[in-house]
């Protein structure tokens, strides 16, 4: 949109450039068709659409002007739209001269029409006699008076023209607060200048019936929606009364068949618990009834397996005494010339004995023979250590055994100088038997463990030991000090195991 268009004849241009120089320097915006060109569809549309899009019509009035055919077309154009147009007298006209250029002419009515209409309004005078400076600051106040009004009177009227000009579609019409503005406007134009057209009026009042309609449909859509809302939601809370139904129901269900499966299962367990009872208390009879027999091992191991159950373990803690304190020795193992007993293991399994002797060698017992005195040993060692085996232990699965000495001693301060460990392997084909593994100088070295060793020499503290041998002994086991206090002793460590202070090695003494 422009603030000013300029109709005018093309010999006032001189005149009309001047003018729009000084409009322009004033901070105008003037629209003027500078181009002497041939009346077309496409070059009059421009031109209509610029008399519209412009806040003022200034008409240049001359002799030429008044008879010329294109500006009568852009005056009757201006006043169809209403525009607020402003006669400006640049040369003066004689009235029944300018009639006679009329006369007979296609668009004479047209002239007379826009004549009629200008001789009603105020003219100003630019002229060649007049002050041009005074009459373009009376122009600049013309132009300027309730220019608000003159404004909106023209950006609606440019909206208006294109929902015309496209078949009146709604999409081109005002909405919300727009519709609101226009009606006031539109209220107060009927006491202004210019005042509305007609056009305007329609598009004002098809806006508005066309925003009701849509209201209408909005709330009446609104008003659907919440009314399939609250069925929904009626829907929801039925359908969630129902589920709490049937959950509370399901859940009682639950509840009974799982009591009824407790009871069952404690009703099986009662009965197992009974069946175990009873078993427990023939095994028990039957132990005292092997031990009675002189069977004392059968005796030993009925009662055991009778012991884990919790009804009869008083019981069972009563046969094991009856056996354990029965008067005199079960099985007596006894060698000739060997000396002293100096240290025994018995084999995880309780079928053999491992023990050593003063006279440095070891002997391999079988425990599992029964009652009685026993002076053949399954295996007898060479002579291991002048100065006796010190200590001998079974590993967990009673694959290996151990034997520990001290092999070099000071015999002044009774002190162990050099100790050695001996690893075993029980074979059990066809009898049980001993064979040697690997002899072992106790150092302290860095292997896997197995078993471990404390000594008295000031060279190793404990240590742990691996039976492959294969691989050479051993880790020295941190925190603790040799002892010159006696012999050392030997023990077999489980795989992965930590030796701890309370798991320490303990020597002969």
């Amino acid at each position: 949109m422009t603030d000013v268009f300029i109709s005018y004849s093309r010999k006032d241009t001189e005149f009309v450039r001047r003018l729009h120089g000084v409009l322009s320097q004033l901070g105008r915006d003037v629209w003027v068709d500078w181009e002497d060109i041939p009346r077309g569809v496409d070059w009059l549309n421009e031109i209509h659409a610029a008399i519209e899009a412009a806040d003022t019509f200034i008409l240049v009035i001359s002799p030429d002007a008044l008879a010329s055919e294109i500006c009568n077309d852009e005056i009757y154009h201006a006043f169809a739209h209403n525009k607020r147009i402003i006669p400006i007298i640049h040369r003066e006209i004689d009235e029944r001269a300018i009639a006679g250029e009329w006369f007979d002419k296609s668009w004479e009515t047209q002239a007379r029409d826009n004549w009629r209409g200008i001789k009603h309004l105020n003219w100003l005078f630019f002229r060649e006699t007049d002050n041009f400076n005074g009459a373009v600051q009376t122009l600049l106040e013309t132009i300027d008076t309730d220019i608000d009004h003159v404004q909106f009177h023209t950006r609606l009227l440019v909206r208006a023209r294109e929902w015309e000009d496209r078949n009146r579609d709604e999409g081109f019409l005002l909405t919300g607060a727009e519709i609101a503005e226009a009606r006031a406007w539109l209220a107060a134009a009927e006491h202004k200048s210019p005042p509305a057209t007609a056009l305007h009026r329609a598009y004002i009042n098809r806006s508005h019936q066309t925003e009701n309609v849509r209201q209408e449909q909005a709330l009446r859509l609104e008003r659907q929606a919440a009314s399939r809302l609250r069925y929904l939601v009626g829907v929801l809370v039925v359908s969630l009364i129902v589920a709490i139904v049937l959950v509370i129901v399901s859940f009682t269900q639950f509840q009974n068949a799982q009591n009824e499966a407790d009871s069952r299962a404690t009703a099986q367990v009662d009965a197992e618990s009974a069946r175990a009872e009873i078993n427990a208390r023939l095994l028990l009879r039957s132990a005292q009834d092997a031990f009675r027999a002189g069977d004392v091992f059968l005796g030993i191991a009925l009662a055991l397996e009778a012991e884990p159950f919790d009804s009869v373990s008083e019981l069972s803690r009563a046969v094991l005494s009856e056996i354990a304190v029965s008067p005199g020795p079960v099985a007596i193992f006894q060698d000739v010339d060997t000396g002293a007993v100096t240290s025994v293991a018995l084999s995880p399994d309780r079928r053999l004995a491992l023990a050593s002797y003063a006279d440095g060698r070891l002997r391999l017992w079988d425990v599992a023979q029964g009652i009685g005195t026993f002076t053949t040993p399954l295996f007898v060692s060479d002579v291991l250590d002048l100065d006796g085996i010190n200590s001998v232990a079974f590993s967990a699965d009673g694959q290996y055994a151990a034997s520990a000495g001290c092999g070099v001693g000071n015999p002044d301060d009774n002190v162990c100088t050099a100790g050695q460990v001996i690893l075993w392997q029980v074979v059990n084909e066809p009898q049980p038997t001993l064979q040697q593994v690997n002899m072992i100088g106790v150092l302290p070295e860095d292997n896997p463990e197995s078993f471990a060793a404390r000594t008295t020499s000031s060279e190793a503290n404990a240590v742990v030991f691996d039976p492959d041998p294969r691989n050479a002994p051993i880790r020295l086991l941190a925190g603790y000090s040799s002892s010159s206090e006696g012999p050392f002793g030997i023990l077999f460590v489980d795989e992965g195991e930590t030796l701890r202070p309370r798991e320490q090695i303990f020597n002969q003494d």
